[in-house]
């Protein structure tokens, strides 16, 4: 028949004298598989009986792995939303520190997302010369280094997830630093710039690069000044309350090699509205704080020229 490919009986040794192929189909009719039965024993042909009878067994196996890809599409939705509570936890747990809530969010962003690096981006104040006037990034090491040996980068990447699993654990514990892990330095971005956050800051729209460098609006600069490699780029404004935007946030490279979709987007849209009001509170905190402590310095200094001009 010259429908069947021998290669790889060529390759196995196997020899295939009769086969029996037929789709699985789930509840809508929508083939989710295909199933292959080989050499019926004895030598003999498969017939209408065996077609008839396979056909009905495929029925039910096309309902069980829909209900199967049901269960886990439920799972997965129910583990982001766990997480995205213990986001809100963390996020207002502490917001007495900008540079505190911004590490949580970086280190729940690489955790949720499981990517390479994140970077936040806080808009520079009215009157800056530069567009962004902080900028916080977090890389975990060894997961951006090319290899053409797969079994090391399957190491890697599983390296890659305990050291987020780990991560994860250790901020979740009171005891333990905000921030363990080494960042790059963030004077690359602010001294060569970030075109891609320039623009989502201007247009107010998403970023989705699955090829960073086959897309014109990526600068290559960046990577070769930090040594870093990009091979796909998700990046959002984060909002206040208010919804004026007051910076980006980027995600870079998914451990598993793959784009971010439209899951990923959905994550991380829900993420920055978190990460949008954590990082307005620890700001007003902070405006609070300063403005107290000025207050009590000229308070100090009237008290201390009052009691001067009494000692005249």
């Amino acid at each position: 028949d010259e429908r069947y490919n021998d290669e790889v009986d060529r390759i196995t040794g196997y020899m295939t004298s009769s086969l029996l192929c037929m789709p699985v189909r789930n509840s809508d009719s929508d083939i989710v598989a295909v199933v292959q039965v080989i050499n019926k024993s004895n030598d003999l042909k498969f017939t209408k009986e065996d077609e008839k009878l396979l056909s009905a067994y495929l029925s039910y196996c096309g309902i069980a792995i829909n209900n199967a890809q049901i269960f886990e599409a439920y799972s997965l939705e129910y583990e982001r939303n766990k997480h995205l509570l213990e986001v809100v936890h963390d996020l207002f747990e502490e917001q007495t520190s900008l540079e505190e809530v911004i590490s949580k969010i970086m280190q729940r962003a690489q955790f949720l997302l499981k990517c390479e690096r994140c970077s936040v981006l806080l808009k520079a104040e009215p009157g800056e010369e530069k567009t962004f006037g902080k900028v916080f990034d977090l890389a975990y090491p060894l997961t951006n280094r090319t290899s053409s040996n797969h079994s090391a980068l399957r190491r890697r990447q599983q390296f890659s997830r305990a050291k987020l699993e780990a991560g994860c654990a250790r901020f979740r514990s009171n005891s333990a630093p905000c921030c363990t892990f080494p960042c790059l330095d963030p004077t690359t971005d602010l001294r060569v710039g970030n075109k891609l956050a320039e623009l989502v800051l201007r247009t107010e729209e998403t970023i989705n690069i699955a090829d960073a460098y086959s897309d014109p609006r990526f600068d290559k600069e960046r990577d070769v000044l930090s040594g870093f490699h990009t091979r796909s780029i998700l990046c959002k404004p984060i909002r206040n309350r208010y919804g004026q935007i007051i910076g980006v946030a980027e995600i870079i490279n998914r451990i598993d090699g793959l784009p971010f979709d439209e899951h990923d987007e959905q994550l991380f849209e829900a993420f920055t509205i978190f990460c949008g009001l954590g990082i307005n509170n620890a700001q007003l905190y902070e405006e609070v704080a300063l403005s107290s402590a000025r207050q009590t310095v000229a308070l100090e200094v009237g008290t201390w020229r009052g009691k001067l001009s009494l000692s005249r």
